[in-house]
């Protein structure tokens, strides 16, 4: 529970594990999106389902809890519903639902594209490697 606490930056909670509290009301909503993806750890389903799971969250927390899966949880399959653009590079399908004259139905989106390499840091890679260790 400790390490899962750790992973989840969530150790400052590991001295109040045995304390009873209001924990609602304790955690902010990061904190609390935190702590669920500390008993995926725990538990280690085979299905998760996920809602808005990382809306609390920074760009860097998220990243950093979406990455448990490729991590620690492999065996997992992830269906998500999410609104942030930037977290369907932790996804291998896209589903969107579209609204048509005929009614609603789900289209399925090509995987994302990596962001192509900044010139500037593609030019002082090259510089490195020019001027040798």
């Amino acid at each position: 529970m400790r390490q899962a606490l750790e992973r989840c930056d969530l150790g400052n909670l590991i001295p109040k594990l045995d304390t009873t509290e209001r924990w609602d009301k304790e955690l902010s909503l990061g904190e609390q999106e935190r702590l669920a993806f500390a008993r995926l750890l725990l538990h280690k389903p085979a299905w998760v389902f996920l809602d808005e799971a990382t809306a609390a969250l920074d760009e860097d927390s998220q990243r950093r809890v979406m990455a448990l899966f490729d991590d620690e949880l492999k065996q997992t399959t992830v269906l998500s519903i999410g609104h942030r653009p930037d977290l369907a590079v932790y996804h291998t399908r896209t589903l969107q639902l579209v609204h048509g004259r005929d009614g609603d139905r789900l289209k399925l989106k090509p995987p994302p594209a990596p962001p192509p390499p900044r010139r500037w840091l593609q030019r002082l890679d090259d510089w490195l490697l020019k001027i040798g260790p």
